[in-house]
């Protein structure tokens, strides 16, 4: 079956069957007066919910944490409302260099570590480089299937190009996934 077209018509097995972007979902979200904020799960997942029954998924909001101030320090304690913000960023830069970067598992470190101070996040952040730099992958968080699809691709056709991993992924997606959405009526 080919890909159908993104509308009202499409059924939620034939939605959740197909790869979409996140661009696309937006798009579809605009058009028909949904919400278009959250990530690409939480699009999917209001999308799937309104096809299904017609009723608006509301997206989780997250609160808005005022900024007390205060700039980050070495000591600053993680805590439970903890965002990636261009503020933490700049600090982690000033402390790292030019090639910090918030890596998935850098994130992951801050949710599971409440309690732990930013001194705590960089020496971690070490660690994920030192482990790079043997060449230890990382795990590519489920949301990431573009990526996940690459490296797949080239470790089991590591003679190839990166083009030709591209174009193998742009006939993957392409392509109905018989197991998404197989307990999904309608």
């Amino acid at each position: 079956m080919q890909r159908p077209p993104l509308d009202l018509e499409i059924k939620v097995k034939d939605f959740l069957a197909f790869y979409w972007l996140k661009a696309e979902l937006v798009e579809f979200c605009r058009a028909n007066g949904l919400p278009t904020g959250g990530s690409k799960g939480e699009l999917t997942e209001r999308i799937a919910h309104f096809l299904r029954t017609g009723e608006l998924l509301l997206p989780t909001t997250r609160p808005k944490i005022k900024s007390d101030g205060q700039l980050p320090t070495l000591d600053t304690i993680i805590n439970k409302d903890y965002r990636s913000s261009q503020v933490n960023r700049a600090f982690f830069e000033e402390i790292i260099g030019k090639k910090f970067h918030f890596s998935t598992a850098f994130q992951q470190y801050f949710k599971d570590n409440v309690g732990k101070t930013f001194r705590d996040a960089i020496e971690y952040w070490y660690t994920l480089e030192e482990r790079a730099r043997r060449g230890e992958k990382t795990t590519i968080a489920p949301q990431f299937e573009y990526n996940q699809f690459v490296r797949q691709y080239h470790e089991q056709n590591p003679n190839t190009t990166h083009a030709a991993a591209v174009a193998a992924w742009k006939a993957y997606r392409s392509q109905r996934r018989e197991d998404a959405g197989s307990s999904e009526a309608g």
